[in-house]
């Protein structure tokens, strides 16, 4: 197979060959293969902002990296487009190719990319799938593996999805906005400072969101009986107290849509019943 003169990478013209030779190995040996589809994130921008010689070697610095942490010949990596990457993980399902794929961006990220007077952290958004649990030929897995990536891409990017997990991801994002939405509803009836309290409750429930190992592990239960917390602004809020660090209060409350965790500053508070 020819390689690209820039990355050293092989061309998007034998991708399809090498998957069915994929196919065939994994088919023989009885054994799985993931495809993983990559994309530099923000390389537009780069290549805009600072030139294409730039660009180039940001190219490069990026293939260098791909050929070190997953090496052949047990993995074949082509360059798909412009800063889209493709490598083929022979052998590996999706687990493995996901933590290959994990320890290839932590190495990236752990590195400084430098251009004359250029510095730059480089990160990219990836999509995984794997054969034959998403597909039972080659021609199926780019497509699912391209739709993955869409979905890391859609999530904020540098972020790597695997296709089987579509759907966990999809519910992530809108259990995520909903839990939003209920809190501001929640703020604007109770409370004359809703607008005030929305912002904190906001950032708040992301990092919740983001995090929600860390937020189990903080929160304390104080007590395990209702309270009314009375506002200095004459409404008031009902639920359990499940944390007091002296300048605020963490009251998880009931909703329509379940439960919520609200925070309310000691000096917004005029008493607790």
């Amino acid at each position: 197979m020819d390689r690209d003169s820039l990355t050293g990478c092989f061309l998007k013209k034998d991708i399809i060959s090498a998957l069915y030779q994929a196919k065939a190995s994994a088919d023989e040996k009885k054994a799985p293969f993931s495809l993983l589809v990559i994309d530099l994130d923000k390389f537009k921008t780069y290549n805009d902002t600072y030139g294409h010689v730039v660009g180039d070697d940001i190219l490069k610095f990026f293939a260098n990296v791909l050929h070190t942490c997953l090496p052949q010949p047990y993995n074949l990596s082509f360059r798909f487009g412009g800063d889209e990457f493709v490598v083929i993980l022979n052998g590996k399902n999706a687990e493995e190719a996901m933590s290959l794929s994990m320890r290839t961006k932590n190495i990236l990220m752990e590195k400084i990319f430098v251009h004359k007077e250029h510095t730059l952290k480089l990160n990219f958004s990836a999509g995984i799938a794997t054969y034959p649990r998403d597909c039972k030929n080659p021609d199926e897995i780019l497509a699912k593996a391209d739709q993955a990536l869409y979905i890391s891409k859609r999530l904020g990017r540098g972020r790597i999805t695997r296709f089987d997990k579509i759907g966990v991801e999809r519910f992530k994002r809108i259990l995520h906005w909903l839990m939003l939405l209920v809190t501001a509803a929640i703020l604007v009836v109770t409370s004359f400072k809703g607008k005030a309290y929305l912002s904190k409750f906001k950032q708040y429930l992301e990092t919740s969101l983001q995090n929600p190992q860390k937020q189990q592990q903080t929160v304390k239960q104080n007590s395990l009986e209702r309270k009314r917390v009375y506002l200095k602004n004459g409404s008031f809020l009902e639920g359990i107290i499940v944390q007091d660090d002296g300048r605020e209060i963490k009251l998880n409350i009931a909703t329509g849509e379940g439960k919520a965790i609200v925070t309310v500053s000691k000096e917004d508070i005029q008493k607790i019943e």
